[in-house]
């Protein structure tokens, strides 16, 4: 069998300190994680206006883990999971399929949209609470499906709620402004 270390925090392709980024007709099948050990397709941080088209991943763990990330959007595809574990602003999800898993958000500003997207046994927007996850932004949904399953009955899920980071200037919790216009609701039950 492969080592322990090697299933967990692998990645594929590693972007960072760079601007106008642009990823095209790209596919991930799996990469060495585990459904309990992180491991991305794809990790970037430090990013400024990051255009993705035509994606599609089928990963056990998530196919994006990011930090410091700047006007990101994400384009006619096919994954379960975008992750901002440090800072965001402004992410765009636009036509695409977004099935089981959650995009996890953690210190994130501005506005998270999704413009007509599939949201199939899928959280669009998990609170992490490391660092102050708890900031303030505009959550935008629109003319979007939604799927929910026993696992992910929620489409925006608060984590704990409880901000957990101890200096003073990052103590105070808010939550998002949430905008849903146009979400279609489809379920067995």
């Amino acid at each position: 069998g492969r080592s322990q270390w090697l299933a967990a925090n692998d990645a594929l392709i590693y972007i960072y300190n760079s601007v106008d980024v642009d990823i095209d007709s790209l596919t991930i099948w799996g990469t060495y994680s585990r459904l309990n050990h992180s491991g991305y397709g794809i990790l970037m941080g430090n990013l400024r206006n990051t255009h993705i088209r035509r994606l599609k991943s089928v990963t056990d763990w998530g196919v994006f883990g990011t930090n410091n990330m700047v006007g990101t959007t994400i384009e006619h595809s096919d994954f379960n999971r975008f992750d901002i574990h440090c800072y965001g602003r402004d992410v765009t999800f636009n036509h695409c399929l977004l099935r089981n898993g959650f995009n996890q958000f953690s210190s994130v500003f501005g506005t998270i949209s999704f413009h007509s997207c599939t949201f199939d046994n899928f959280t669009p927007v998990y609170i992490e609470d490391s660092y102050n996850a708890y900031t303030h932004f505009l959550l935008r949904i629109d003319s979007c499906v939604w799927r929910p399953s026993a696992q992910r009955y929620y489409v925006f899920d608060c984590g704990s709620g409880v901000p957990r980071n101890s200096r003073e200037e990052l103590r105070t919790a808010s939550l998002p402004t949430i905008d849903i216009r146009g979400l279609e609701i489809q379920t067995n039950k």
